[in-house]
């Protein structure tokens, strides 16, 4: 109940509809909370759930959690418009509740098409649905950034490789196939890549979130690629692995490239990189890190079929 009117003071009671949102609200913030603590540990095999108990209730900061939580979860299965929707309740959520700095994972999938060494100007031009999905996602990140003052560091790491992968990027696959004594099948390997250690990308990342979001930064969003700059045949990245597990069976020329794949495609040379301010370089060269990984996956092949976990 409150009091209105200007001729005097009469009892009046909130619209019918204002009282449901609120007890609406109020239902989803004791369900979220609920679920959250009887989850603990395992809140991310329900985050989508969280996510739409707190955005309901209008808990942001919970909101944007498992958002990202549930965003992240979603692209590791592949599923590619959950994903999306997730990523961009997010971006809403953090440009809200006033999140002054983020960092957000592009991929090398935008440039689609394009050949040779493609820079953080040249225009995304993605050729698969998970390239325009990433795509999309900059734009919204954009926008958002834009209308605050959240800053927004986009970056794009080019085929990252490492202890710990798997899936199917060239690298993961044949070390799997050798592991698994199977044979891997790929294209002609004629295609040259930039391929970007893990460490490396994470020594990126912590000297991103070390940098100040501040200092009269009135929002907006920069775009980041983090690659060596050196372009390396796929098939002699095949070859060094070969000559690591002599045992393995790579057939080349068994696949057909994908319709639009480029010849070659790498990121500027470092030292021409905007993040040389922040003074990040390529520590890791491929030979080194293809040891490293090798490694990995030998220890996992002595102990069992499971490779042990990376740290």
């Amino acid at each position: 109940m409150c009091w209105s009117g200007s001729a005097g003071w009469r009892p009046t009671t909130w619209p019918k509809r204002q009282v449901s949102l609120t007890r609406r609200a109020q239902l989803h913030r004791r369900t979220g909370e609920a679920l959250e603590g009887l989850l603990d540990e395992r809140a991310d095999d329900q985050a989508a759930a969280l996510a739409y108990h707190f955005s309901v209730a209008g808990v942001l900061a919970k909101a944007y959690e498992y958002h990202s939580r549930a965003a992240t979860a979603a692209e590791q299965v592949y599923a590619i418009e959950p994903a999306l929707a997730h990523y961009t309740a997010a971006l809403e959520a953090a440009a809200e509740i006033g999140v002054s700095h983020l960092l957000c994972a592009g991929s090398a999938d935008e440039f689609g098409d394009q050949e040779g060494i493609v820079g953080p100007g040249v225009p995304a031009r993605p050729i698969t649905v998970y390239g325009l999905c990433k795509s999309l996602l900059r734009e919204i990140a954009d926008f958002h950034a834009r209308g605050s003052t959240m800053r927004v560091d986009w970056f794009r790491p080019f085929h990252v490789y490492g202890p710990g992968q798997r899936g199917s990027s060239v690298i993961a696959y044949a070390f799997e196939a050798v592991t698994a004594d199977v044979v891997a099948e790929f294209t002609d390997g004629a295609q040259s890549r930039d391929f970007t250690y893990v460490d490396d990308v994470v020594d990126w990342l912590i000297a991103g979130l070390r940098s100040p979001a501040g200092d009269g930064h009135t929002g907006g969003l920069a775009i980041h690629h983090l690659g060596t700059g050196v372009a390396t045949p796929i098939r002699d990245v095949l070859a060094a692995i070969a000559a690591e597990f002599p045992s393995s069976r790579f057939d080349l020329g068994v696949r057909p490239r994908r319709p639009g794949e480029p010849d070659c495609q790498i990121a500027p040379p470092p030292a021409q990189s905007a993040d040389a301010q922040w003074r990040w370089t390529p520590r890791i060269s491929l030979a080194e890190g293809l040891d490293r990984t090798a490694e990995w996956w030998r220890a996992g092949a002595l102990v069992g079929t499971e490779a042990p976990h990376a740290s």
